[in-house]
């Protein structure tokens, strides 16, 4: 064999040995593309038949554990959005409460979402004593904010007050003094009116004082429907304070006759003078009404910090009447 020849061989093995490897890609490939379009079709056909176990069949348990069960929790994730709000007469409130009476006040306040407040002098300690509220409020941990209303027009003139939790609460439009239908000129102290966002519900409060009860306040408590006639019909309506009266008063028929209900019964709210033989309360002056339609009343009460204490002078320092309370769940 001559040396050409033994070349051209060589080469030609060597060529043989080279091309093997792409031989076996190529049917390793092809192998590949059947196999899944094999597995492709038995998987899709699996899918469409595929059935969720029965109660019967096992099912390995969960390594995670269950939330116990909390109503107040479970309840939160309904329909409902949820508030506190509380209302009291502060009886000439100013910056003349002494210290002690601020810090049971601001201790009472903290736990509410939103606060209507009745009796605010009209000098200007009174504003500012609202004002040092909020911001001794703020300083508990929430952050407040306030309004406060101007003098009321009639005898025994005073401001109204609200206070606010901003996390949950806003106020939508600035609060005024009504004076729809004439109740300027009609009662004595005109309701302050805030008109507040609470989740997705526009709330409207009406914060009232009416006149004592030696002046007849049945006389204000039966124009009360003026205000469901002006601000009822946008949202949803509550009309708080101290009212002078019984809610069995035959005064509040034409208002529950709206479907207004009151969140107190029975429940007395203003302090005596004397404690006698652990008698302390008085009369049925304070509620909270609200449209039944709009609300689900989930609690209400009163806050009683007058307890065992027997002077009842220092007690009415604080206020001589105590202040009411409510639970809510708002129907969107």
């Amino acid at each position: 064999m001559t040396q050409a020849k033994r070349k051209r061989r060589t080469a030609s093995a060597k060529g043989g040995s080279s091309s093997l490897p792409w031989t076996q890609i190529v049917i390793a490939f092809i192998v590949a593309i059947v196999s899944g379009w094999g597995y492709s079709v038995w998987n899709n056909g699996s899918d469409q038949s595929t059935e969720q176990p029965s109660s019967s069949e096992s099912v390995p348990p969960s390594t995670t554990p269950k939330p116990k069960s909390n109503p107040a929790s479970s309840t939160a994730n309904s329909s409902y959005e949820f508030y506190k709000m509380i209302s009291w007469n502060l009886y000439n409130f100013s910056t003349s409460k002494s210290e002690k009476a601020m810090q049971q006040i601001v201790q009472i306040l903290q736990d509410y979402d939103l606060v209507a407040l009745q009796e605010i002098t009209t000098s200007g300690a009174g504003a500012q004593g609202v004002a040092d509220l909020a911001l001794r409020l703020n300083e508990m941990g929430s952050k407040w904010d306030y309004a406060i209303s101007d003098p009321t027009t009639g005898d025994g003139s005073e401001r109204y007050a609200f206070l606010w939790k901003t996390k949950h609460i806003s106020r939508l439009g600035r609060a005024f003094l009504s004076n729809a239908k004439g109740l300027a000129n009609t009662l004595d102290r005109e309701p302050y009116i805030g008109k507040f966002a609470v989740g997705s519900q526009v709330v409207t409060i009406a914060n009232f004082h009416a006149i004592p009860a030696t002046k007849q306040p049945q006389q204000e408590v039966i124009q009360l429907p003026n205000l469901h006639d002006a601000y009822g019909n946008v949202g949803a309506l509550i009309i708080a304070g101290d009212f002078n009266l019984s809610e069995k008063h035959l005064a509040f028929t034409a208002l529950k006759s709206m479907g207004y209900e009151a969140v107190l019964h029975n429940q007395k709210t203003s302090i005596k003078l004397v404690n006698l033989e652990g008698e302390y309360l008085s009369q049925e002056y304070d509620n909270i009404f609200y449209e039944t339609s709009d609300f689900k009343l989930l609690q209400s009460g009163v806050v009683d910090f007058v307890k065992n204490r027997s002077d009842l002078s220092a007690v009415r320092e604080l206020s001589d009447h105590l202040p009411v309370w409510a639970k809510f769940g708002v129907i969107p």
